[in-house]
């Protein structure tokens, strides 16, 4: 185990790249470090964002970054081009999580106001789908299903719910409950 300091805050994600030769950190000192696995050397830092970093994600294909924060925006940075910022994609809320379809052609985006925002990569991440949850709430974590059928996705309070990437329809999972 190696120990390694490197943020000014507490650091709440991270992610490593399919090769297993670099870990991205994001902190709630706005910000982002690329870090050289196994040797734990720092690589690069990141300063794109004013607020808390809420969630870092590497694309399939190891290309680009998503990185999210309580800034309202997310960030896309090329990993093949010295981590250049290449879209900043302004929210009107804070952004708790991102995260990008299996195959890579979609990135879904978890919202504070009650939805969840979905960019497809393929066309300069503009923006595909806006979901609208039935509670209409806060939305925290989101996962693509393996095939990228299905997008599921929580809400306050206790929402589960799984949109159809095809039918673009939402449905509510029920048996969760405070």
């Amino acid at each position: 185990v190696i120990r390694v300091i490197g943020h000014l805050d507490s650091v709440f994600c991270l992610d490593v790249d399919y090769t297993s030769q670099l870990l991205i950190t994001g902190a709630d000192d706005s910000i982002i470090k690329l870090w050289k696995i196994p040797d734990m050397v720092l690589m690069e830092t990141i300063l794109v964002h004013q607020n808390v970093i809420s969630d870092i994600q590497i694309s399939p294909d190891n290309r680009w970054i998503a990185t999210s924060s309580h800034d309202f925006t997310i960030v896309i940075l090329d990993l093949w081009n010295n981590c250049e910022s290449i879209k900043k994609i302004v929210l009107e809320s804070e952004i708790h999580a991102v995260r990008f379809s299996n195959n890579g052609d979609y990135l879904a985006a978890a919202l504070e106001q009650g939805m969840i925002k979905i960019y497809n990569v393929n066309d300069n991440f503009s923006e595909f789908y806006t979901v609208i949850p039935p509670s209409k709430k806060a939305c925290a974590w989101i996962c693509f299903s393996p095939g990228d059928n299905f997008l599921a996705f929580t809400c306050e309070p206790c929402d589960i719910c799984v949109f159809s990437m095809k039918s673009l329809t939402v449905l509510r999972l029920a048996g969760h409950q405070k």
